[in-house]
């Protein structure tokens, strides 16, 4: 059986066949536009809130299979921080195991990288002594239906 590691590389593989060497047109926000985040990641007491950012952009940029192609510069603009601390919210997010990074060079013959490729994989379970995967496990719903 392949690991999860293998099976996120081979679909950012096939992926990347299909869109060409530098990666499908960044999506536009739309004003009443929403990209979902993880239970996981919301509760993980070990994400810095700048890393739980950067994996909130990555989750906007994200096509159906979860793969995103923003440049790092795109990112820290769009987040209103420098490049370096934008490199250090993916490297966490990456040691965390929210995100698997495939590093990319252009093959277009002009030389120089091309923007990494990131696949949202986020953890399988979460870290022993915080609040529950899922959040209803810790904290029931209420008997009675929300008035609204």
């Amino acid at each position: 059986m392949p690991s999860m590691r293998s099976a996120v590389r081979q679909a950012m593989l096939d992926a990347r066949r299909k869109s060409g060497p530098i990666g499908p047109p960044l999506a536009k926000a739309s004003p009443g536009s929403f990209s979902a985040v993880s239970r996981v990641a919301t509760f993980d007491q070990r994400l810095s809130v700048t890393a739980f950012r950067m994996l909130a952009a990555l989750a906007a940029y994200t096509d159906r299979s979860s793969l995103a192609w923003p440049s790092q510069e795109l990112l820290a603009t769009k987040l209103g921080m420098g490049r370096r601390t934008a490199q250090r919210a993916l490297m966490e997010l990456e040691d965390l195991g929210y995100v698997t990074v495939e590093r990319r060079r252009r093959t277009d013959g002009r030389g120089g990288k091309a923007p990494n490729c990131y696949a949202l994989t986020y953890p399988e379970r979460q870290p022993e002594g915080q609040v529950a995967a899922n959040f209803w496990e810790a904290t029931p719903p209420p008997a009675e239906p929300c008035p609204l």
